[in-house]
């Protein structure tokens, strides 16, 4: 009788269908929060309760240019049982700064600069990415 009470609560069929469902084998490696400003439009809450509901294992927030919301996407995450992935999205020069092609000059003065993930996977690797970010 308890056991049929507990399938008819919405939380615990929720938690059962998410345990009966088979593992991800993919994981979101560069989605954008509100803290990735004019790029993003979720709260780092709802992003993590979207993958959680989806069955990720992981989930990586890459923010544009800023670390800002890593703490609070690291704490919701392990609420969750996802496992946060911390990177960020930098925009990177490569080659000849004196360099003229016709793309640049309709953006701004410039090198054209290139958007790339950059994904912490160490202690280490976050100190790095955090000297990046700070330059």
């Amino acid at each position: 009788m308890a056991t049929e009470r507990l399938t008819r609560d919405p939380l615990m069929r929720d938690a059962q269908k998410r345990r009966a469902a088979p593992a991800r084998l993919f994981v979101h490696l560069r989605t954008h929060s509100a803290y990735s400003l004019l790029e993003g439009a979720l709260p780092l809450a709802k992003i993590i309760a979207h993958a959680a509901d989806d069955g990720a294992p992981a989930i990586a927030v890459t923010d544009t240019g800023n670390l800002f919301g890593a703490l609070e996407f690291a704490q919701y995450a392990v609420k969750k049982g996802v496992q946060p992935i911390v990177g960020c999205q930098l925009d990177v020069a490569f080659g000849d700064n004196d360099a003229d092609n016709g793309r640049a000059q309709h953006r701004r003065q410039g090198p054209e600069r290139y958007p790339l993930v950059f994904i912490a996977a160490t202690e280490e690797g976050y100190a790095n990415l955090v000297r990046l970010v700070s330059r």
